[in-house]
């Protein structure tokens, strides 16, 4: 079914409110068009004149300083590619990516527009959608043959979205092309050139990689694990990214791959930064033991443990090789940089302290830490973060070694610190991690009381308005009364016990 634009408005009346000076009018009327293109059925509107002058009026408006009517007419333009035809959606993207060359401050908000487009198009039918991805994929190449610098973000970004959306549709040679493009800028020499671009770079390589055959995947891991490229930051980002999306075609590449990640995985110290300085790079983590871990730093050490989280889920009999490795991992980094709370007790008499679990602990508010106590406001809980979520695989894949794991003494002592962890990045991840398990083990586990009291006690003092935390110590204390009948949430935090009945 189709129709015109000009049957559904009032075009004199859109007219005149569009030109009208105070830009309220617009507004309101672009608001009466967004209503009426959301409603069904979705009519392709071919009539040329009309319709092309009414989306250059709105598209005019992206210029305004008014928000409100900027918005309403990115959300227009949406909406009017589901009724346009693939011609009209062609002068759409042609009059976006002038004015994205003409105002880079709105760049943002129009490659959101053009991915939500991508979006929308996932659910038509195939001969639409082919349209739409030949045209698009056509012209981001190009751009990128062209090498229009100042626009590079955009154009992968794009990519990448019309890769996720609709990469079902692309051709093993489309395939190919894209991936000679990617190849050509990753030359260890242009890599400072892309060094803005690295994360958009990874990010379409990770939605290339789900739909490319197995002969390409192989091709760019042997190209990034190369001896002049694995070293590069670029290379390390895009196998993370790769690894986290796709595993089964990388088993031939298991050992190096992991003797990639753990290698990276290893926070460097003072003395290892002493020969590779960046004037460009702002050092920002500073430990009292002397290690000293920049921002780049710390994403190189999150991004491997992540990566070896992955390659340890995907490839357990692989991984079992390298348990000792893992399990340093893990309890090395789980607690690394912490800033703790009040809740760990040092002395002696207090080190074996258990919950009291019948006595009515009546603190007042004002024992409560300031606001600004205890909090990590640096980077270094991203990766206790990704520790966290290594030991979660083990716990999963490797039961029984992680139980024993935590036999150890000083296994066990890096445990017990991380679990007083004030930074709200990380706080709820080693909660979800101690939930974990003491439902694995249950009775096993002879200092779970003492750990649940940590945790409350830790979140009692640092942020109490964490509503996830709450829950999560909820959720801990009903396993937990699966092995000590007597125990009752209310008393491991203390919060009234209709608020706990509100989560539960």
């Amino acid at each position: 079914m189709s129709g015109s634009l000009s049957n559904k408005i009032d075009v004199s009346k859109f007219l005149a409110q569009m030109s009208n000076p105070d830009e309220d009018f617009a507004v309101i009327e672009l608001d009466k068009l967004i209503k009426l293109l959301e409603k069904p059925p979705h009519e392709i509107f071919v009539t040329p004149n009309c319709d092309e002058w009414f989306l250059e009026n709105i598209l005019s408006r992206v210029y305004s300083k008014k928000i409100d009517l900027i918005d309403a007419s990115f959300r227009s333009i949406v909406l009017l590619s589901q009724y346009y035809n693939v011609d009209k959606i062609r002068i759409i993207f042609r009059r976006i990516l002038a004015i994205s060359q003409e105002n880079a401050d709105i760049r943002p908000q129009l490659l959101s527009v053009l991915k939500e487009i991508f979006s929308n198009h996932s659910s038509y039918e195939n001969s639409r959608n082919e349209e739409i991805f030949t045209y698009f994929f056509g012209e981001c190449v190009r751009d990128l043959t062209l090498l229009l610098d100042d626009n590079l973000t955009f154009t992968i970004e794009l990519l990448s979205s019309l890769i996720e959306n609709l990469g079902s549709l692309a051709t093993e040679k489309q395939l190919t092309e894209l991936i000679d493009k990617v190849l050509f800028f990753l030359k260890p020499e242009r890599n400072k050139e892309i060094k803005q671009q690295m994360r958009s770079f990874s990010n379409l390589v990770k939605e290339w990689s789900k739909f490319a055959p197995q002969a390409l995947i192989e091709r760019l891991v042997e190209y990034l694990l190369s001896e002049n490229m694995k070293t590069t930051h670029i290379s390390l980002t895009m196998l993370t990214s790769i690894v986290m999306t796709i595993q089964k075609p990388l088993l031939k590449f298991f050992d190096q791959l992991f003797d990639l990640f753990y290698e990276n995985s290893q926070i460097e110290t003072e003395s290892d930064n002493d020969n590779v300085e960046d004037e460009n790079t702002e050092i920002e983590d500073e430990t009292e033991s002397g290690i000293i871990v920049d921002s780049e730093s710390i994403k190189k050490v999150q991004f491997s443990v992540e990566a070896l989280a992955n390659l340890t889920h995907a490839f357990p009999q692989e991984s079992s090789k390298e348990l000792s490795k893992l399990f340093d991992i893990f309890y090395s980094h789980v607690n690394y940089n912490i800033v703790e709370s009040d809740s760990v007790h040092t002395d002696d008499e207090d080190a074996g302290m258990k919950l009291d679990i019948d006595s009515d602990m009546e603190d007042s508010d004002n024992e409560m830490m300031d606001d600004d106590a205890g909090f990590d406001d640096e980077e270094s809980w991203k990766i206790r973060k990704s520790a966290v979520r290594l030991g979660m695989v083990l716990v999963n894949t490797f039961p029984t070694e992680f139980f024993e794991s935590l036999q150890n003494e000083e296994n066990e002592h890096h445990f017990t610190l991380s679990l007083d962890d004030t930074d709200p990045g990380a706080k709820k991840d080693i909660l979800e991690l101690l939930t974990k398990i003491v439902k694995t083990y249950g009775n096993k586990i002879s200092k779970a009381n003492e750990w649940i009291t940590i945790v409350s006690n830790s979140v009692k003092q640092t942020d109490q308005n964490c509503i996830s935390c709450i829950v999560a110590i909820s959720e801990l204390t009903k396993i937990y009364r699966r092995y000590r009948k007597s125990t009752r949430p209310e008393r491991f935090f203390r919060v009234s016990t209709a608020q706990f009945r509100d989560f539960n």
